[in-house]
């Protein structure tokens, strides 16, 4: 009885511990709380991590445009810099060729002038008078100015008393000894035309004529012609001399030229 007794506490001690129904429930229970655990852990973790991806992903998007519109303001600025000095260089140039322009203008009417004033015979205020000589024919109207216009100038004008005096004076002696001075007298072409609607004369540009002296011949006509001569008599004859009227077509011995001094 003893020797049994004994075996049998021997089997008890040599047997695995006995494990109830409690325990086993209680470790299948806890078992899986804890996978889920590490789950969520897990889970959190790589959220975790894609949040801050994305945070460092817009915080570098807002440096690049940043750094964009930084470098766009600079080269913008550059740029405009840059277009402001080539404009103040243009205005210099500008200026530059402005008043190299004004020097030239000068330099070529000083020259002018000095050209004018070696053609001058007769100088009336800013004007200078000379004639231009048909040669061995005389010219019409036409060629009277083309005459003219070969000198820079346009035909004459006689704007007073004195004026007339002066060419008269000039003219005669020198008509006197020249080929016509076996003729009576001898005519210019002037710039002076005669409206016959307004019976008045009118200079070269349309404004009225400030002085007008007709020949004797002239003031008796009953119709005058549109363009004007004046006549000057060879020997002395200061009273006859004057305008006359003539036809475009009619040729006289030369023209009175006139220009600006």
């Amino acid at each position: 009885m003893h020797t049994g007794t004994y075996n049998v506490q021997e089997k008890e001690k040599g047997s695995p511990p006995e494990v109830s129904v409690q325990d086993i429930d209680q470790k299948s229970d806890q078992m899986p709380k804890e996978s889920l655990t590490k789950k969520c852990a897990k889970r959190g973790l790589i959220a975790m991590i894609i949040f801050c991806l994305l945070a460092i992903g817009i915080i570098t998007l807002f440096a690049l445009h940043f750094e964009y519109q930084r470098t766009w303001f600079r080269e913008y600025t550059d740029l405009e810099d840059k277009y402001q000095r080539l404009e103040e260089k243009r205005r210099s140039m500008e200026k530059h060729n402005f008043n190299e322009t004004l020097r030239l203008r000068s330099d070529m009417e000083r020259i002018e002038g000095r050209a004018n004033i070696s053609l001058c015979e007769v100088r009336y205020d800013e004007y200078c008078y000379f004639v231009r000589e048909a040669g061995s024919e005389t010219m019409n109207m036409n060629a009277a100015r083309w005459s003219c216009e070969r000198k820079n100038a346009t035909l004459g004008n006689i704007y007073s008393t004195e004026h007339f005096d002066m060419l008269t004076n000039y003219y005669r002696p020198f008509f006197s000894s020249h080929s016509l001075a076996g003729s009576a007298w001898f005519q210019l072409k002037t710039g002076m035309i005669f409206d016959a609607q307004a019976d008045d004369v009118y200079l070269s540009d349309a404004s009225k004529a400030p002085f007008i002296r007709w020949t004797p011949a002239e003031a008796n006509k009953k119709a005058r012609y549109s363009f004007i001569v004046l006549r000057i008599y060879s020997h002395g004859g200061e009273e006859s001399d004057g305008y006359f009227t003539y036809p475009e077509e009619i040729s006289n011995f030369g023209a009175l030229c006139q220009i600006r001094v």
